[in-house]
């Protein structure tokens, strides 16, 4: 569960970068406030169209090697918008990059749903949102306060993008080799068997199901 939330803190983070950055992109390459806009529209409609489809494969694929492909994915997109060179090819990353940041969320939420039974379920979405939240200020954070600079003799924005994505590809490849892909329904059925082990079972059940899954 840590490393699903850290996959929800680095897509929020991801997001937020290239708007807090879009003064440095505009004037490396001469753009309009309007036509910086189309950096974020490409990203959100690729995101938006995908979004039904990522969700189908999240009941079809293992949705640990679907959450790790999604940080890959958008870990070299968002490393290739930091090496553009022209307005075009960023732009062209970025509509990519909308690809694998929408699908984390559905396979990440159908993972907790089956990672934690009811009676702690609610407070492990409240969680999630609160590191994807968490998440977007420090990823907003991190780009206006590089994004100006000049860090090892490239411009401070595309630092921001090379070591974001490859942030994202390394929390991919982590994912891969360490996170564990619950049976659908699982949360369900650790709920029953707790219950069937009354008020004093139900606990000691839960706080080792608690650290099985931590």
């Amino acid at each position: 569960t840590v490393l699903a939330s850290l996959a929800c803190f680095m897509e929020v983070a991801d997001e937020q970068i290239t708007p807090a950055l879009f003064v440095y992109i505009g004037k490396s390459f001469g753009l309009s406030p309007s036509e910086l806009g189309f950096l974020t529209l490409s990203r959100a409609l690729v995101q938006a169209i995908s979004s039904p489809f990522t969700g189908y494969l999240a009941r079809v694929m293992p949705r640990v090697r679907i959450i790790a492909g999604g940080c890959i994915s958008w870990g070299v997109c968002t490393f290739m918008v930091g090496s553009a060179t022209s307005f075009a090819m960023a732009m062209a990353f970025s509509a990519l990059n909308g690809f694998g940041l929408a699908v984390v969320i559905p396979s990440v939420q159908s993972l907790l749903a089956d990672y934690w039974p009811q009676e702690v379920r609610g407070s492990s979405f409240g969680f999630q949102n609160f590191v994807a939240q968490l998440g977007g200020l420090v990823g907003g954070l991190y780009a206006t306060n590089l994004g100006g600079k000049v860090i090892f003799q490239r411009s401070g924005w595309r630092f921001v993008f090379h070591s974001t994505g490859v942030l994202s590809m390394v929390l991919g490849f982590l994912v891969l080799l360490f996170a564990r892909d619950p049976k659908v329904g699982q949360g369900e059925a650790t709920a029953a068997a707790m219950a069937d082990r009354g008020p004093g079972g139900r606990r000691r059940r839960l706080r080792d199901y608690l650290r099985t899954v931590a």
